[in-house]
């Protein structure tokens, strides 16, 4: 049993890789984006691949999706049609870093 458990994680990005690899999205964990040029596009994304998941019996939690978002955080950055930069919280914690009068490096 404990082998079936340590192997989950990587059968699961192995069916969502393969079975989402024409599809417009990005897979990172238990997130999948999914992104397209119109709203019409990705209304059609969505339903293939909501289809696609269901056929190898992936279930998605309707509370936890969010659609048509123009803009979205993930891994502590802001994705959006204008590109990709830092959360402004990650900027503040880097210009809040303690930084040290006296480095020393020992060899």
């Amino acid at each position: 049993m404990p082998f079936v458990l340590n192997i989950a994680p990587l059968r699961y990005r192995k069916v969502i890789n393969t079975f989402l690899q024409p599809y417009l999205v990005v897979v990172y964990v238990d997130e999948i984006l999914v992104y397209s040029e119109t709203v019409e596009t990705l209304e059609k994304y969505l339903r293939l691949l909501f289809d696609k998941l269901e056929s190898v019996e992936i279930n998605s939690s309707s509370h936890k999706c969010t659609f048509a978002m123009t803009e979205i955080k993930v891994l502590g950055h802001i994705v959006s049609s204008k590109g990709l930069k830092p959360a402004s919280e990650k900027v503040i914690a880097a210009k809040n870093c303690f930084t040290g009068k006296y480095i020393y490096i020992n060899y």
